[in-house]
């Protein structure tokens, strides 16, 4: 498979990124990125240096203020703890749907 990411069809994308990877899926530069992650507008990577894609997406969901958690968007920084992103809250149970 091509190295290149624009060369990749959306569902090729791994689920775990590198920095320059994750750069251009959200749309940034690498340094905007860093400067992003610094700022807690996207996460910060995981032990081994890359970046985990569902994290980037619900980043980028806050971003254009989409209810991410069920209390709407804002402008705080979020908490992008693993504990918080594998707990499944903000998911909507079976049968419900978020406003």
């Amino acid at each position: 498979m091509p190295r290149t990411p624009t060369a990749w069809p959306l569902g090729a994308l791994p689920r775990r990124m590198t920095r320059e990877l994750a750069a251009y899926y959200v749309g940034v530069s690498p340094p905007t990125f860093d400067s992003r992650v610094k700022d807690g507008t996207y996460p910060k990577p995981h032990a081994d240096g890359r970046y985990d894609r569902r994290a980037l997406d619900l980043a980028v969901d806050r971003q254009s203020g989409l209810d991410t958690n069920g209390t709407g968007a804002d402008d705080e920084p979020m908490d992008w703890g693993i504990r918080e992103l594998g707990s499944g809250q903000g998911k909507p149970q079976r049968g419900q749907h978020h406003p």
